[in-house]
């Protein structure tokens, strides 16, 4: 997604929904032999000012979960991001407090402080990555 079509999107954008990227780095391509997506983003719309703002929270190794701008990681981004709507009503019907406590739950295991709560899992990530070779060269 570019940041044209973003922008056009963004009036439609609620917390909660998702952005899928497929990168073009060789481990993405790697991922996306699998996975239609090789990383993926949840979006937070904040009420800041008079405008909202969009955020996203993702995982970035080795910190954790972080934040950042959803523009900004769209415009530096290499490859392609797809919006991923959410039925809204069904997750405020099944989870009471939605969406505040989605905010909640993502700032609560931000790694922004250099010691993620969740880390980033480089040793399951390497070792799904050497199952697919050890698995392709068996095939």
């Amino acid at each position: 997604m570019d940041l044209t079509r973003y922008q056009q999107l963004r009036p439609q954008i609620k917390t909660g929904d998702l952005l899928g990227f497929q990168g073009e780095g060789l481990l993405s391509k790697a991922i996306r032999l699998r996975s239609r997506f090789s990383h993926v983003a949840m979006l937070l719309r904040l009420p800041i000012g008079s405008q909202p703002r969009i955020m996203i929270a993702h995982a970035i190794y080795p910190r954790g979960v972080v934040f950042d701008w959803a523009s900004e990681y769209l415009r530096t981004y290499k490859g392609k991001g797809h919006w991923i709507a959410l039925r809204h009503h069904v997750l405020a019907e099944k989870w009471p407090g939605y969406p505040i406590r989605l905010i909640d739950f993502m700032a609560g295991r931000s790694g922004a402080d250099h010691e993620p709560r969740w880390p980033y899992d480089l040793r399951g990530l390497v070792s799904y990555v050497l199952q697919f070779i050890k698995h392709r060269k068996a095939a």
